[in-house]
């Protein structure tokens, strides 16, 4: 069995959130993990710039010489910029545990609406590893999402 316990933080202004090209790593079973933020460019000629910079998120699993990277951005509908999420401090990294007891951590993400209005809503992102499939071992299985008003 496993000695992982899981590590909790409470959703909070500023603590949990990564900068872009700030990094949350940890070792477990042999193996590096990390969650990696940073500025996407796409290109575009809809802005005068001739680019859009989004915020981005990834989690990459090293064992030495082997790096995997998974983008998780697309599963957190991350598509605002760096600016706007480095204002509103989402989404944050709430948990992170062996949850299911298969040797590879499982986590959860919070992530709330960025708008000084009504309508804001709190997202909860279950991710859980999966040791069946090898070329992406971590999925989202659950979203949770609670609103406080309806406009």
């Amino acid at each position: 069995t496993t000695q992982f316990v899981a590590k909790q933080w409470e959703y909070s202004d500023d603590e949990n959130f990564l900068f872009p090209e700030q990094i949350y790593g940890f070792y477990y079973e042999g193996k590096n993990y990390q969650f990696h933020a940073y500025e996407g460019v796409k290109l575009t000629k809809e802005t005068p710039e001739g680019y859009i910079k989004n915020y981005q998120l990834e989690l990459k699993i090293s064992t030495h010489p082997e790096v995997k990277k998974y983008n998780l951005s697309k599963e957190l509908d991350l598509g605002s910029t760096a600016e706007m999420h480095c204002t509103y401090k989402t989404p944050q990294l709430i948990l992170v545990g062996d949850i299911n007891k298969d040797g590879l951590p499982d986590f959860i993400y919070y992530s709330h609406s960025m708008t000084d209005s009504c309508g804001v809503c709190w997202e909860y992102h279950f991710f859980l590893s999966d040791k069946s499939n090898l070329d992406k071992p971590i999925r989202k299985v659950a979203t949770e999402i609670s609103c406080n008003c309806i406009t």
